[in-house]
């Protein structure tokens, strides 16, 4: 078995694994909610907007505890204990389904592929669900360049900055049969989250070329809403990373909004080619939701909640 955390490598029991996968392999659960029309137009009267999420699909949207955030690092709390989580797997390349989901391409994982342990603040394990990604829409007047007019589209940003687009991979917690439970518990979901980099296709190598590979293969075979293949997903692209994040308690960025997410914000982002980037522009999304307003929700009030780093940040 390999374990990896993005700055060491860690020996678990095989046996832990196996009561994962079988704990995993009881239920495949769509996302986080069965809602599947919202999308993320801007316009206040816009029933199906992202500002009207509240009204429309669940008062959750609008409670205390809802992400993304603004993340200050002036105010951040450092926690000298939190340590690198550590993922599980058997091998470093994984299969799984991509899918058009209508409001994002989707990787799902197949069950036992991926797990996760000593995750701040949340004991226990944690069996990874899905990878999506959330990106920008287009600038206006900007249909005949795409390529290069892209906006920046993650849903986090750090002392005001979006980044180009923001990767999350879903656990849910291996005491409940599937995410569709989990999201009802207060300690149901970890959420590691990855801002995306968009850079120069001249100077792709290492975790940018298997990232920006995966996107440029893959994509253009899921332009279609529903859509799906069975690919694979090679995790070699995270175990580079740096071992710094943000962490903090919020909620799923999409309806139902359920509050019982701990999210793990890793500093440093992913990097991807300009052109593999490009190709999210290609796909078709349900109903009004189109390549003008991206995928990124807008940003919520912390309302007193503290984001904490393993790291002391550079002012």
């Amino acid at each position: 078995m390999n374990t990896f955390n993005p700055s060491a490598n860690s020996v678990l029991l095989c046996a832990v694994f196996v009561v994962l996968v079988k704990l995993s392999a009881c239920h495949t659960v769509y996302e986080f909610s069965d809602v599947k029309h919202f999308h993320y137009d801007r316009d206040v009267r816009d029933p199906l907007g992202v500002f009207n999420w509240p009204l429309t699909f669940s008062r959750n949207c609008n409670g205390r505890s809802q992400s993304p955030v603004n993340i200050e690092t002036r105010r951040l709390s450092f926690d000298k204990r939190a340590s690198c989580p550590r993922m599980m797997y058997n091998i470093s390349v994984v299969q799984g389904t991509l899918l058009n989901n209508g409001h994002s391409a989707e990787f799902r994982f197949n069950p036992g592929n991926l797990a996760a342990t000593n995750l701040p603040h949340r004991p226990g394990f944690y069996i990874a669900h899905d990878l999506h990604v959330h990106y920008g829409g287009l600038f206006e007047n900007s249909f005949l360049d795409i390529e290069n007019q892209i906006s920046p589209g993650s849903e986090h940003t750090v002392n005001g900055r979006r980044y180009d687009g923001e990767l999350h991979v879903v656990f849910y917690n291996s005491r409940y049969r599937g995410v569709d439970e989990a999201k009802h518990h207060a300690d149901g979901i970890v959420v590691l989250a990855y801002f995306i980099h968009k850079q120069s296709d001249g100077v792709a190598f290492g975790n940018t070329m298997q990232f920006s590979n995966f996107f440029e293969y893959n994509i253009p075979q899921i332009v279609n809403i529903n859509s799906s293949i069975i690919t694979a997903l090679n995790l070699d692209m995270f175990r580079r990373q740096p071992c710094e994040f943000y962490t903090y308690i919020g909620s799923t960025t999409t309806p139902e909004c359920n509050e019982v997410v701990r999210w793990v914000i890793f500093r440093e982002p992913l990097l991807v080619s300009q052109t593999a980037w490009s190709v999210l522009q290609l796909m078709e999304f349900n109903g009004d939701f189109d390549i003008r307003y991206g995928n990124f929700r807008n940003l919520q009030p912390l309302n007193g909640r503290v984001v904490e780093s393993n790291f002391v940040p550079n002012f």
